[in-house]
């Protein structure tokens, strides 16, 4: 069987809906019509639909076009509160390499991040960093948590965690802070 239809072929063919609503198109005013109205009906509402389809991707192509183009709006990271300082620690993973360790807003108070690397919480803490986006600082404070994670093991006459031993070594030292016990 030949096909008689005439050609209507899309500009873009690589467009499956374009290729789609020629072929429905030229079903439609091809030279012997088929006189099934059911046939015919089903015809035209396929082509109804994808061109009504193909219209309706197309504006929402340019809609989202020009949108893109004239924002310049970009989605934060930074939390809203903007007076609070943010602490966050950056695990070595290994070969996988270093990364800041997931948290819950609520865990990145300091008292909260101390707390969870003397609980173990990190598997291989390489520093800690804070940062506050209203007063527009950041710094490494490594040392200075460390110096007090060792503090609080002397005050309670522990050692340090054999989990954050090698960090609190690399950045407070060896150093220890006696305190004498009074009887």
């Amino acid at each position: 069987m030949t096909d008689n239809s005439p050609s209507i072929a899309p500009d873009q063919p690589e467009d499956p809906l374009l290729e789609i609503i020629a072929h429905l198109g030229a079903a439609l005013i091809q030279s012997q019509p088929t006189d099934d109205p059911i046939i015919i009906g089903h015809v035209r509402r396929a082509h109804n639909l994808a061109v009504d389809c193909r219209r309706e991707a197309s504006r929402a192509a340019t809609l989202k076009e020009q949108v893109m183009r004239r924002s310049s709006w970009t989605p934060s990271i930074v939390p809203n509160d903007n007076d609070k300082t943010i602490y966050l620690v950056v695990d070595d993973f290994g070969r996988d390499g270093l990364s800041f360790h997931e948290t819950n807003l609520d865990r990145t108070e300091l008292e909260s991040v101390i707390t969870d690397l003397m609980a173990g919480q990190y598997e291989n803490p390489n520093r800690v960093v804070a940062f506050n986006t209203a007063e527009r600082w950041a710094n490494d404070v490594s040392e200075d948590i460390a110096r007090e994670i060792r503090r609080r093991a002397d005050v309670a006459y522990e050692d340090v965690s054999s989990i954050i031993e090698d960090f609190v070594t690399r950045h407070a030292g060896n150093e220890r802070q006696l305190a004498l016990r009074l009887a």
